[in-house]
């Protein structure tokens, strides 16, 4: 997660492990043909029908292969019938590479079928 997020974006570990403990948080990786080739993390509250999308990243050497597109649909697969919220930068709020960054983050998501809730914070 270090080379995929900048520091200010990662939780401590210690944090993540004691949401999985409780049953809130799932770390899932993905894999073609037994290859690491991505992961996401989810933060959910058992019991309830909506999940938040906290971490997803292909690996670097793997990216722009579409795995990412693959990751998004199989997430829709294994949660469904709940609701996947995701939450990204506003790129009117960020400069330089961060917005562009946060653009190509909305993009990926709105090519895959991902809706804007509209909610700005």
């Amino acid at each position: 997660m270090t080379q995929d997020f900048p520091d200010a974006e990662l939780k401590p570990l210690e944090s993540i492990l004691k949401m999985m403990e409780r049953a809130c948080y799932e770390p899932l990786g993905a894999f073609e043909n037994g290859e690491f080739i991505g992961y996401a993390f989810m933060t959910k509250i058992p019991g309830e029908d909506y999940l938040l999308l906290d971490y997803l990243a292909v690996d670097k050497n793997m990216r722009q292969s579409g795995f990412g597109k693959e990751i998004i649909k199989s997430l829709k697969t294994f949660y469904k019938g709940k609701v996947i919220f995701i939450e990204s930068e506003d790129p009117s709020f960020q400069e330089g590479e961060a917005k562009a960054v946060a653009k190509k983050r909305l993009s990926f998501y709105e090519s895959n079928g991902v809706k804007d809730s509209g909610i700005l914070s």
